[in-house]
């Protein structure tokens, strides 16, 4: 993984800022899955230009990023230096918590 990445995606997920949500990178209600985090990042540091837009997927309403609303496009895990099969595991441990902490000490892992 990307260490300048890292360490941003890390100071973020610690930093408050984000009301943790699942099942969507950006819920409607505007509460961030982890990888939501990362494209925001993304977003705020390479492609500022690029806005979340507002659609309707099976469990409901969310935003997409890069027409994606559950992992982050190519483009945004290239970028991070992660696979889809890394961004998966930490998507599904995302949903299955209730809080950002055990996905923390994962990504320290990478």
């Amino acid at each position: 993984m990307n260490q300048e990445v890292q360490k941003d995606w890390l100071e973020e997920l610690r930093s408050g800022k984000y009301a943790k949500g699942k099942h969507h990178l950006k819920n409607i209600d505007g509460k961030f899955c982890c990888l939501g985090i990362l494209c925001e990042i993304w977003k705020n540091k390479v492609q500022p230009e690029k806005q979340w837009q507002p659609g309707l997927t099976a469990l409901g309403q969310a935003y997409k990023m890069i027409n994606s609303y559950s992992i982050p496009a190519k483009p945004i895990l290239d970028w991070a230096g992660i696979d889809t099969n890394i961004a998966c595991f930490l998507g599904k441990l995302n949903d299955d918590t209730e809080t950002f902490e055990e996905v923390i000490a994962e990504i320290e892992k990478l």
